[in-house]
């Protein structure tokens, strides 16, 4: 959904995305306030937010960010892949995010890295993300996070 605010003079109009009915307009007051510290004025841009998690069978696109849970895992040995966990790698439902491909993770607006997806899992369905660790005690205090996925472009090679 994108929302718009739009401010003139004392009213403030709040439009919704396609599909929806702007609700009735909001007027307010005009407010003056006077304040020692001088500030330049401000514009307010419209922002769409990040997509929902995936949903059963529906695939991230390139670029875009996409709302995920993050676990941690620590079990060694081959990944779906077949390659040997390691650092820098998830376990992901390839329906969402295909095998092979990279993915940026952020926690908190932060980014926490970018990792190579090499494995699935039995519990790791659409929108969650399991990051490997070898120590278990710290996959153990990770719990689970939300964050937010954007999948990366192929490296040339």
């Amino acid at each position: 959904m994108l929302l718009i605010i739009l401010a003139s003079g004392a009213a403030t109009r709040v439009l919704l995305d396609v599909g929806q009915s702007p609700p009735p307009p909001l007027t307010l007051p005009v407010a003056v306030v006077y304040s020692p510290v001088r500030v330049a004025p401000l514009m307010v841009l419209a922002v769409r937010p990040p997509s929902p998690a995936p949903t059963m069978g529906e695939r991230a696109r390139r670029g875009e960010q996409v709302s995920v849970e993050l676990t941690q895992y620590c079990l060694v040995g081959r990944t779906r892949s077949g390659t040997l966990t390691r650092q820098g790698i998830v376990a992901a439902d390839p329906t969402v995010f295909p095998l092979g491909r990279e993915i940026e993770l952020f926690v908190d607006g932060q980014t926490i890295g970018r990792f190579r997806v090499e494995d699935t899992g039995r519990l790791v369905k659409n929108g969650v993300i399991d990051i490997w660790t070898s120590s278990c005690a710290d996959a153990i205090q990770f719990g689970r996070k939300a964050a937010r996925a954007v999948l990366r472009a192929p490296r040339a090679k």
